[in-house]
């Protein structure tokens, strides 16, 4: 005895439905499904920032001893062509936080070390607290802690970091 195999023909639209994953209960029929959708976006947040700085102990200085950043990631170390430092608030690189990272060309050119045009922004528990800290420390505070426009409890104040960067404090009132 010969044993033929059945061959099951499908229309083509019923591929998409197998292929699709389906929310089918036992009672439904098969539908055939609408046009295709758009790729969806995989992007789940920011990794990281960074800024290129001429001096990195000046830079170090003001993000981890002023502003409260800790080093959470050291790429290269001083004296290497490019020496490279990610800071977060836990000084965990695993965490998840999004990554500050502040980078020195060893032997780089006036535009490799330099920041221009671009403006970071930091949550913070006391506003008050960081900014006295940026006066204590001798940079320049550029506006008070005051009301973000729109209200939303949210204060904000902005300074400048060691290279002129624009750098904006920011506390959100509780529950946010």
């Amino acid at each position: 005895m010969v044993k033929r195999r059945s061959t099951l023909i499908l229309p083509a639209w019923a591929f998409a439905w197998l292929a699709a994953p389906a929310m089918v209960s036992a009672q439904s029929a098969p539908v055939a499904p609408a046009a295709p959708m758009a790729p969806v976006m995989m992007t789940q947040g920011m990794m990281f920032a960074g800024i290129e700085v001429p001096d990195m102990d000046k830079a170090k200085a003001f993000y981890i001893d002023t502003i409260g950043l800790k080093i959470a990631l050291q790429i290269g170390q001083p004296g290497s062509a490019v020496n490279e430092v990610a800071l977060t608030f836990s000084g965990n690189a695993a965490t998840g936080e999004t990554m500050f990272f502040l980078v020195h060309h060893a032997n780089g050119t006036a535009a490799q070390n330099h920041t221009i045009g671009a403006k970071v922004a930091f949550r913070v528990n006391d506003l008050n607290a960081t900014i006295e800290r940026v006066r204590k420390a001798g940079y320049k505070v550029l506006r008070e802690p005051k009301a973000a426009p729109g209200g939303q409890g949210i204060i904000v104040a902005s300074v400048s970091d060691p290279n002129g960067l624009l750098v904006e404090l920011m506390q959100v009132g509780p529950g946010r």
